[in-house]
């Protein structure tokens, strides 16, 4: 039996590097690691079952497609363990229409990834026309302009047209998993509906929200990140008011207009999101409404 079968028939079960609390779970072995079930979600049919896999080595690592990339593991194999990481990453997301190019998407791809100011963590191919990377975080990280002038290039060396969904830069927590796969989600679903062709959540979720199909663990795990910047949750709606206008902003709040100017600049280095962009005022100003009512 294959690892990544298990897996997906256990998906609450995680791999540790030290087996869990055996009151709570049933932990085996797993190379230099340990996978744990969960005790509640077995019988006592399955626990048998599982201790005779493991006890005859019947469960198949050598051949798990995703060995050789952790990254890819943990977005593909339930239970899969966090790589280590001491900074902020995002996914970014890309179907390519190769009907008029003689090359592959991972022609395509491999270049894209290439043009990151940081090596990507995962490269991965989805199906033959979509594909994301992980980017971890850094000063020079593309913005969506920066990002639609790549896409551009690329789609004019290689004859394609290409869609570009940008997500946001998350911190690492147990939770990082199931937001990066709302985000694909997200991303397939607007696909076929979306204009623009380099694009990402704040740019469209009007769209998305009158369409119902904006994730509620989503948008409050945006909420959270928003949460720890009071001093930025004061001036969105002041800004919010004012239209984005900062000279009439910074008067309300009675704040020096350069004293404004560096606590958003301040606040886009760390999440990418421009109060000074209408997109991203209006949907950060939403998130503060929505989390109030």
């Amino acid at each position: 039996m294959e690892l990544t079968e298990l897996l997906t028939i256990y998906p609450n079960s995680t791999i540790t590097s030290q087996p869990l609390n055996s009151q709570d779970y049933l932990s085996f072995p797993l190379n230099q690691e340990w996978i744990n079930f969960p005790n509640a979600e077995l019988s006592a049919h399955e626990k048998k079952l599982l201790n005779l896999l493991f006890k005859n080595k019947q469960i198949n690592l050598l051949n798990n497609e995703f060995s050789n990339d952790p990254w890819a593991a943990y977005l593909n194999v339930p239970g899969s363990k966090l790589p280590t990481l001491n900074q902020k990453i995002r996914i970014i997301l890309f179907q390519v229409d190769f009907r008029k190019s003689d090359y592959q998407l991972s022609a395509w791809s491999n270049f894209f990834a290439k043009m990151l100011p940081q090596p990507c963590l995962t490269n991965l191919q989805i199906d033959e026309r979509c594909g994301l990377v992980l980017e971890p975080f850094s000063s020079d990280s593309p913005n969506l302009k920066e990002f639609d002038g790549i896409r551009q290039t690329l789609d004019s060396d290689f004859s394609t047209n290409s869609r570009v969904f940008i997500g946001h830069f998350w911190q690492p927590s147990p939770t990082l998993r199931n937001i990066l796969l709302l985000e694909k989600k997200f991303f397939q679903s607007e696909i076929t509906t979306v204009r623009s062709n380099t694009f990402c959540l704040p740019q469209i979720f009007l769209q998305a929200v009158s369409q119902q199909i904006l994730a509620p663990e989503l948008l409050a795990a945006y909420r959270t990140e928003l949460n720890s910047y009071p001093e930025i949750q004061a001036i969105i709606p002041t800004l919010y008011h004012q239209q984005g206008n900062l000279s009439s902003a910074a008067k309300k709040l009675f704040l020096h207009r350069n004293t404004l100017q560096y606590r958003l600049d301040k606040f886009y280095r760390e999440t990418q999101l421009s109060l000074k962009n209408m997109n991203d005022l209006v949907f950060c100003y939403f998130l503060l409404i929505s989390n109030n009512c």
